[in-house]
């Protein structure tokens, strides 16, 4: 049961330069990060639907214009709280100090962005281990991270002031524990499925994409993950004493968000990755023959070594007559490359190996 609240001893506690510092400081800085994330988030989406959502499936449409829209309503109802604090109660402290509507949704609301986006990397490692029991831990873990958040909400609706935080200090506790762990399990699976799947049956091609998407993985999960346990520590450790903790909390909606739209714009560099390579041909044209830009630049290559021969036609000479001549004949195209070795039989080990790393790839 929380005291009662004394109008005259709270304002005599934060109306004072100390407490501006340390509170609404970092509040008005992580609403500023935020709605300069937005704008980020902007562009990200416009990159994709400009050039990726023709030939993307229709749930990654989806996904990407459910992130826009809600990040777009988190970021006005930001600047409703802006205006509400700065504007509105001008000069008066007691003014700022109780909760509007804006502010209490705010820890549910990044909650569902959160929880959003772990689902989409849950299904991303689903389709490398195919594991249900690793979906079912991530997934008990992602709603157990979004009731705690939903319950933050309901929490301060009921603390009514800013200088009750402290009411909701288990739930918000429960939220950040269970989000970062929650990112954590994920990258791990992911780069240890993909790892596993770039030693298996390793290729030149696949080894440089699965690279990138390994060094993805950890760098998308890591941003959302230290965020989550800078908010988690600052909250936990000095939440009564200052709000620092405020400026990890506005932005950590946003995170999720970019990680997402990072790994979506990312699959077309890691495709671009797979085709770098060596183009080698047999036809014993020199290089002059071609534009030497390319040669120079190394623009247009193709992924590991792929031998190409042209085809052939062989005639005898003229017979003389009386003598039948021999017909030509053609020696076939022969295509020897990464693909074209793929095509000899391998052993039920080698086909599960090939199996996974395929599961790996189609990611992107």
């Amino acid at each position: 049961m929380a005291a009662p609240y004394n109008e005259t001893a709270v304002i005599e506690l934060i109306d004072n330069q100390a407490f501006y510092n340390a509170n609404l400081g970092p509040f008005l800085a992580g609403l500023a990060v935020q709605m300069f994330m937005m704008g980020v988030l902007s562009l990200q989406c416009w990159s994709y639907f400009e050039d990726m959502a023709a030939n993307d499936t229709r749930w990654h449409k989806w996904l990407v214009g459910v992130m826009f829209v809600m990040g777009a309503f988190q970021t006005g109802t930001d600047f409703e709280i802006l205006y509400d604090s700065f504007v509105v109660g001008y000069g008066r402290i007691e003014y700022w100090n109780e909760y509007n509507w804006t502010f209490t949704y705010e820890l549910g609301f990044s909650a569902a962005i959160a929880l959003i986006a772990q689902i989409f990397f849950i299904h991303r490692c689903f389709v490398v281990s195919q594991s249900y029991v690793l979906v079912v831990i991530c997934g008990l873990t992602a709603g157990v991270g979004f009731g705690a958040g939903l319950a933050a909400s309901v929490g301060l609706i009921a603390a009514k002031y800013y200088t009750r935080v402290d009411m909701i200090l288990v739930e918000g506790i429960i939220w950040l524990i269970a989000t970062a762990l929650t990112d954590i399990l994920i990258s791990l699976a992911l780069i240890i499925k993909l790892r596993h799947a770039k030693t298996s049956f390793p290729s030149c091609r696949t080894e440089r994409m699965l690279s990138r998407m390994i060094r993805l993985a950890f760098e998308t999960a890591s941003l959302t993950s230290l965020i989550a346990i800078l908010n988690l520590i600052l909250y936990a450790g000095f939440g009564k004493q200052n709000s620092v903790h405020l400026f990890f909390q506005f932005i950590v909606g946003k995170m999720y968000s970019h990680s997402v739209m990072v790994t979506l714009l990312s699959r077309k560099r890691i495709r671009q990755t797979g085709s770098d390579g060596v183009n080698v041909l047999s036809n014993g044209a020199p290089h002059g023959d071609n534009d030497g830009s390319d040669h120079k630049s190394g623009h247009g290559a193709v992924s590991g070594v792929n031998v190409t021969t042209t085809c052939v036609t062989i005639t005898d000479p003229v017979q003389k007559k009386g003598h039948r001549a021999l017909r030509p004949f053609k020696v076939n195209h022969v295509d020897v490359s990464d693909d074209k070795l793929n095509e000899y039989p391998l052993s039920p080990i080698e086909s599960l190996q090939r199996e996974q790393r395929d599961k790996s790839i189609s990611l992107v």
